[in-house]
């Protein structure tokens, strides 16, 4: 066999091999990597990972008590993720939970959220994973039990005022529109989205406030927007949880009086 004769196989074999190591470069470039068993290891990163780490680390996600599920309607449309479906949300979210967790040395305790083996999702710093697990429990614990609590209002009556609060600010009734905005709008730009929401108490006392301190004639109507605002922001995000968070311990205070003083009654009731 002559070398001229080895050439083309030779030109094969290289090209072969190029077109190998490009189908395994391309595959990994664009997210997804077959294994030895024919299955698929997704790496999301990028823009997904961009866009779904702002939602769920500010807004959380919305589960459905009656129904047991996830609502990622909400979700899907803050975050700009139209084309993924509810099961494919889910699939991040759980991973993404379980890269949180792992990055802060926490453990999953329950099977049921236990991430798809197949999703490999770039880890980000303890700072912000820890962040975003104390926001994600908060909002949920507001939709799910803080809210639907049927004494919501009177456990609300213990909040108490704050010199880092707006002067403007009444205990009580801007307590739970600021947990109901939380819940609407997450906890991020909360001195547009929940300032300016209609439905909620915060816009008209804002103007009632700016107009007796001498405001500009001719504001626009959104509070942030068009002339100074002299009383600033709402809150910030670290603040709205912070306040929010202290509702929260305070319905809890609340609820374990209750508890204590039944139980003093049965304990009575007994003698």
């Amino acid at each position: 066999m002559t070398a001229s004769s080895l050439m083309p196989d030779g030109a094969m074999y290289y090209k072969e091999r190029r077109q190998r190591w490009g189908s395994f470069n391309v595959a990994c470039t664009g997210m997804v990597l077959k294994n030895c068993t024919n299955k698929h290891i997704y790496f999301v990163n990028g823009p997904l990972l961009t866009h779904f780490y702002r939602v769920v680390s500010t807004f959380g996600v919305v589960f459905d008590t009656q129904r047991q599920k996830f609502d990622w309607a909400q979700f899907r449309a803050f975050a700009r993720l139209d084309k993924k479906t509810d099961e494919s949300l889910e699939k991040y979210y759980y991973s993404f939970i379980a890269m949180c967790k792992r990055v802060c040395r926490m453990q999953n305790k329950s099977e049921a959220q236990l991430p798809d083996p197949t999703l490999i999702i770039d880890p980000i710093t303890e700072e912000r994973a820890s962040r975003t697990l104390y926001r994600i429990e908060l909002l949920r614990r507001i939709r799910e039990q803080v809210l639907p609590h049927p004494l919501l209002s009177e456990r609300l009556k213990l909040c108490q005022s704050s010199p880092d609060l707006p002067e403007w600010w009444e205990s009580g009734r801007h307590d739970h529109d600021l947990i109901l905005g939380a819940s609407k709008h997450g906890v991020s730009r909360t001195d547009y989205h929940i300032l300016n929401d209609p439905t909620l108490a915060f816009l008209d006392a804002h103007q009632r406030s700016t107009s007796q301190r001498g405001g500009v004639k001719g504001e626009t109507t959104k509070a942030g927007m068009g002339a100074p605002d002299t009383t600033g922001p709402l809150l910030t995000s670290d603040e709205l949880a912070s306040a929010v968070a202290a509702a929260t311990i305070a319905m809890n205070a609340a609820k374990e009086e209750e508890e204590e003083e039944e139980e003093g009654k049965k304990k009575k009731g007994r003698r």
